[in-house]
Order: C-alpha cells, then sequence, then structure tokens
C-alpha cells in the first residue's frame, strides 16, 4: 500500500471489508503521518434495519475493531468527511 499518499490531508477513504485489517490500516497510516486525530467512521450492515455507526478515530481504529462493538460487515470511511449525519437526517429522495 501507498500509505504516504492515503495519509495526506483532506483525503477520504471508503475501505469495504476491512475490520480484520484495522490494525494494519491504523498502523500503515499512522506511520505514514496521519493525523492520529482523523475522523474514522464505521458503518456495519448498512441500510439494514439493524444498522449500526460507530464513530472513533484513526489511532483507534483497531482498539474499536476488537471491542465487540462491530462485527461486520462493515465500511470504514477514514478522514474529515467520514462524520456522517445518522439517516434519518438524511434528505429523502422521491421518485420521479
Amino acid at each position: 500500500h501507498d500509505w504516504a499518499t492515503l495519509a495526506r490531508p483532506g483525503q477520504v477513504h471508503a475501505i469495504y471489508m476491512g475490520m480484520g485489517a484495522a490494525s494494519s490500516i491504523e498502523r500503515g497510516l499512522l506511520d505514514a503521518g496521519i493525523d492520529p486525530a482523523t475522523p474514522v467512521t464505521i458503518v456495519e450492515r448498512a441500510t439494514l434495519p439493524d444498522e449500526n455507526i460507530v464513530q472513533t478515530r484513526i489511532d483507534a481504529l483497531a482498539r474499536t475493531a476488537t471491542s465487540g462493538n462491530v462485527r461486520g460487515p462493515a465500511i470504514i470511511l477514514i478522514g474529515a468527511r467520514a462524520l456522517l449525519a445518522r439517516p434519518a437526517a438524511l434528505p429523502q429522495l422521491e421518485a420521479a
């Protein structure tokens, strides 16, 4: 992985099915210089009735992944724009 490129400020990343690699992702990005306070949002079982959204920071990604609060399948969103609104707060689109 090109961690240095991925760690550049202003980047936003979506990692699919990455919970098993959370420790490697955290370490790679931190070693490449990403701000430890970079926000991370983990979306487990997206769009399903039991969807679970967990917010953390990149320096706590591995700890969050092993806490038991997220089992998967999950999408890991990394970056300032990873702070998501709750689905109920999102505008609904009407069919044309």
